[in-house]
């Protein structure tokens, strides 16, 4: 086989440094925009961007000879750049050193982009996805959060937290 063929999807999630609000709305707009010029100028798939004041969620594609981290760099860095030019009297964007990145199966492609694409809304009435949403922590702290945290009403098994606090999990 001469062309390698791959279906995979990702999302990406990170943060301001120290979670600063510096992604107002008004700047909301022109970011979401440079990213996707800049994810079509790298040959990215773009399938939703959106985020609130201190993260940013994307969703895309690429070819197998770039590598998360390739995109992630390439995504952030470019980002920080335009932001720090364009709005230059406001404060720096830096962005967090760390970052989530999710595969996703093209079955659950879309219901993804609607979490994407529903972000402000979600922050606002509803409890985000914490596994997405505590990009900055140490893993330990987030999958012992996530374990405590109800999820669609319901309580979590006390032995389950336990195990994982005693590193059984």
């Amino acid at each position: 086989m001469s062309k390698a063929h791959t279906e995979l999807y990702y999302h990406l999630v990170w943060s301001t440094k120290y979670r600063e609000p510096f992604i107002r709305p008004e700047i909301q707009g022109p970011l979401y925009t440079f990213i996707g010029h800049k994810c079509k100028q790298c040959g990215y798939g773009l399938h939703g961007v959106n985020g609130t004041e201190d993260h940013i969620h994307i969703v895309l594609d690429f070819g197998p000879t770039i590598s998360v981290a390739q995109a992630v760099a390439n995504l952030k860095g470019s980002s920080s750049r335009f932001c720090n030019r364009v709005f230059a009297g406001n404060p720096t964007l830096r962005w967090q050193t760390g970052y989530a990145a999710l595969t996703i199966s093209s079955r659950d492609l879309s219901r993804v982009v609607n979490y994407v694409k529903n972000q402000k809304a979600r922050h606002r009435v509803d409890r985000p996805n914490l596994t997405l949403e505590a990009v900055d922590e140490p893993e330990s702290t987030q999958r012992r959060r996530w374990e405590r945290e109800p999820r669609n009403g319901s309580t979590p098994s006390r032995k389950v937290s336990e195990e994982t606090d005693r590193g059984r999990a």
